[in-house]
C-alpha cells in the first residue's frame, strides 16, 4: 500500500508541478478549478447521497462564485467583496429553502448548513491562486504545497517509528503527538530548504514561526476532515487516488494552510 501510495503521489506531482511553474497563473487556476469540480463532487455525494449530482452542481457553481471575488478583490473593492460574498451566502440560504426544502422540513436547516460547509470548505483551496498572483508566487504556493506534503511524510513516519500518545483518539485514532511533531519537523525542513533555494523570497522567520504554525493548521484540517467523514459515516470521500482515497483526502491539509501562508505574506510582506 506504501507503494501504491508512493506512486500516485508520484504520478500527481508530475501533473501539477509542470502546471504551477511554466503555465503561470493559468495553469494553477486549471489545477484549481479541476480539484474544486472533483471535491465537489465526492463532498456532495457523502453530504447528499440521495440526489449527488443536483448538489455537486449547486456546490460547484457556489464555490465558484464565492471565490472569484477572494481571487480577484480588486475589481470589487473591499465593499463590493463583502457584497458578493454575503449575497452569495443569502442566495445559497434562498436556493434551499425555496427550491430544496426536502419532503422533511425538520432537515432544511441541516440541507443548508451541509450546503454552506461544502462550498466554504472546498472554496479555501483558491487560496493558492491568490498565492499565485504574488510577485513570488510560484515560491509561495510550493511553500503552501510543500508544507503540507512534507508535514504529512514527517507526520507519517515519525508516528510508526515513535508514536505513543494519542492525539484526538475520538476522531483519528492514529494519529500521535510524536507525528505531529515529526510534521512539524518535516515542515521546519521543507520552509528552510525553500530559503536556501530562493534566498530573498523566504526568511528565517518564515521557517522558525510561518511554518510550525501553518503546519498545525495542516492538522487542523486533517482532523476536520475525519471529523466530518466519521458524522458521515464513510472511510474514504472517494477513491480517485490509489492509497490515498479521493482528491479530498488528499488535500485535506491544503485547504487550511493555503489561506494560512497567504495570511501570513500580507501581515508581514504586503501583497
Amino acid at each position: 500500500m506504501t507503494g501504491t501510495r508512493l506512486l500516485a503521489g508520484v504520478v500527481g506531482l508530475l501533473i501539477i508541478l509542470p502546471l504551477v511553474f511554466f503555465a503561470g497563473f493559468g495553469g494553477t487556476a486549471l489545477v484549481v478549478g479541476v480539484a474544486l469540480a472533483i471535491a465537489t463532487d465526492e463532498y456532495a455525494k457523502m453530504a447528499f447521497p440521495d440526489h449527488p449530482r443536483r448538489a455537486h452542481l449547486g456546490l460547484y457553481a457556489g464555490t465558484v462564485a464565492l471565490s472569484l471575488p477572494v481571487v480577484f478583490p480588486d475589481a470589487l473593492g473591499g465593499d463590493g467583496l463583502l457584497a458578493v460574498v454575503s449575497g452569495g451566502i443569502v442566495v445559497l440560504a434562498g436556493v434551499v429553502v425555496t427550491l430544496w426544502p426536502g419532503e422533511q422540513l425538520e432537515g432544511a436547516a441541516d440541507r443548508f448548513g451541509r450546503v454552506l460547509l461544502g462550498v466554504l470548505w472546498c472554496g479555501l483551496l483558491v487560496f493558492l491562486m491568490r498565492l499565485r498572483l504574488l510577485d513570488d508566487g510560484i515560491t509561495w504556493v510550493m511553500l503552501a504545497l510543500g508544507i503540507s506534503w512534507a508535514a504529512d511524510t514527517g507526520a507519517y513516519f515519525a508516528g510508526r517509528t515513535f508514536g505513543r500518545t494519542k492525539l484526538y483518539p475520538r476522531v483519528s485514532p492514529n494519529k500521535t503527538w510524536e507525528g505531529f511533531a515529526g510534521g512539524i519537523g518535516g515542515s521546519v525542513l521543507w520552509v528552510a530548504a525553500t530559503e536556501w533555494v530562493a534566498f530573498g523570497s523566504v526568511s528565517w522567520l518564515d521557517v522558525a514561526v510561518m511554518a510550525p504554525i501553518a503546519s498545525a493548521f495542516g492538522v487542523l484540517g486533517d482532523l476536520t476532515q475525519s471529523m466530518v467523514k466519521r458524522s458521515h459515516g464513510v472511510k474514504d470521500m472517494g477513491n480517485l487516488l490509489p492509497g490515498h482515497g479521493g482528491i479530498m483526502d488528499r488535500i485535506d491539509s491544503v485547504l487550511f494552510v493555503a489561506p494560512v501562508v497567504w495570511s501570513w505574506h500580507i501581515v508581514l510582506y504586503g501583497g
